[in-house]
């Protein structure tokens, strides 16, 4: 592994070398057959690529080689000509033969991941319609071939890998094609993790090839308008069905992986921040999920994933998609983490923004909450001053309880004054 590393590092460093005008270095295959070989494994039934080498290792060194070719040169053809001939082969398997068969899917996929990932300028149009010319035998692939999440993993990896790679160059009509394979493949994905009885590596692992998938989803739907004359997906549909699929499995013990931390809660602030009305609807084992990683995200210590959190929260509130008991909840914990927290200065906009939300869907229960709030001080004298802190936060700078940019500006003005205020005796022993 070592040495085809080291292959890979020499195949990135003369690929990009600038040394000569009007010259591009073109690395062949025949240059590294030897090197290939040299690893120990027969070419046989492999592509061009040994068994021995990691699903990782392949990728890489697909890439590599793929960004070295121009895209009518034999170097690149010798590349596809294998791998095509290899998913015809399997999908001409039964489902029988194709679970003898597993190691040669994988290593079908991480090839077209290195393919997708090695598209330069030269070869990216050429590249792309391969792929796509590809999606309907991959998705019977999958649907012979993938029998629980460590199987269907693979080919998120490689949906993922293409949505990164390629998806912000497609067309329209690829970009239907595209969202209509995520979104069936999300469907299968969904079904097997459901039966999944327990967390395990490759269910996290297809956890965070999910959540990396949407994020580049979404960020396609983003940039491409769609022309309402040709077919079209509804993107946040899709993205939205994503997230619903894997939120049953992103447990408190999930969570603590900083890599799907981070890109759920980036996922889900956007989508309650800006389609709240999508959760409306939500069942109540999935809002309680739901809740449960936003209560989380709240006490994160990454003022980042707190933000998206409060962001969320913001959404939620504001499109009526949570219940009266988990808004009073949410109002009751922000205003305990903003008082005795002791980071919540790198995030006190979102703190504001999400109490100013909560507090104008909330007003007819409000005072009652502030006045439980203040009694709960034992020390009369916390009572009283508690009691003058949340009487400046709603009266001051004229503030009024109307969801408009001018008052959520003077809210969080006088929460910043709260919060100095409380935090000056409540916090003091």
């Amino acid at each position: 592994q070592k040495v085809i590393l080291a292959g890979c590092e020499l195949l990135r460093s003369l690929t990009r070398a600038k040394r000569y005008l009007n010259q591009r270095i073109v690395v062949g295959l025949d240059c590294f057959q030897n090197l290939i070989l040299g690893n120990g494994a027969s070419l046989a039934d492999r592509s061009v690529f040994p068994a021995r080498l990691t699903h990782e290792s392949r990728e890489r060194l697909m890439a590599e080689l793929v960004a070295g070719s121009l895209a009518q040169s034999s170097s690149f053809t010798s590349l596809i000509t294998p791998i095509e001939g290899q998913l015809q082969r399997l999908v001409h398997l039964s489902e029988s033969e194709l679970c003898a068969n597993v190691d040669s899917v994988h290593l079908l996929t991480s090839l077209l991941s290195g393919l997708s990932l090695g598209a330069s300028s030269s070869t990216q149009d050429i590249v792309i319609d391969k792929l796509f010319s590809y999606l309907e035998a991959i998705q019977e692939l999958v649907r012979k071939s993938a029998k629980d999440v460590s199987m269907i993993e693979p080919f998120l990896h490689l949906a993922k890998t293409i949505a990164e790679a390629l998806l912000p160059s497609t067309t329209t009509a690829h970009t239907f094609a595209f969202f209509v394979f995520c979104e069936n493949l999300l469907t299968l994905y969904g079904s097997l993790a459901q039966a999944e009885k327990t967390t395990s590596d490759f269910s996290v692992e297809s956890i965070q090839s999910v959540l990396e998938l949407l994020m580049f989803l979404l960020a396609k739907d983003f940039v491409d308008f769609a022309n309402p004359t040709v077919d079209h997906v509804d993107a946040i549909a899709v993205v939205f069905s994503g997230l619903v699929t894997v939120l049953p499995h992103v447990s408190s013990d999930v969570l603590l992986i900083p890599a799907i931390c981070q890109t759920f809660f980036e996922l889900v602030g956007h989508l309650c921040s800006d389609h709240a009305d999508r959760f409306v609807s939500l069942p109540p084992h999935l809002s309680s999920a739901l809740t449960q990683s936003i209560d989380f995200g709240l006490r994160h210590d990454n003022a980042s994933i707190a933000r998206e959190s409060l962001r969320g929260v913001e959404g939620l509130v504001a499109g009526g998609a949570i219940s009266q008991e988990t808004a009073l909840k949410w109002l009751t914990d922000i205003f305990q983490l903003v008082i005795f927290e002791d980071a919540v200065w790198d995030r006190m906009d979102a703190f504001a923004d999400a109490l100013f939300s909560l507090c104008c869907a909330q007003q007819t229960q409000l005072e009652g909450l502030v006045s439980m709030m203040v009694t709960s001080q034992s020390n009369p004298e916390h009572q009283q001053r508690l009691g003058t802190a949340f009487q400046h936060l709603f009266s001051l700078n004229n503030l009024s309880f109307e969801l408009n940019r001018t008052q959520r500006i003077t809210f969080r003005k006088n929460l910043k004054h709260f919060v100095g205020e409380a935090r000056s005796f409540l916090r003091l022993k």
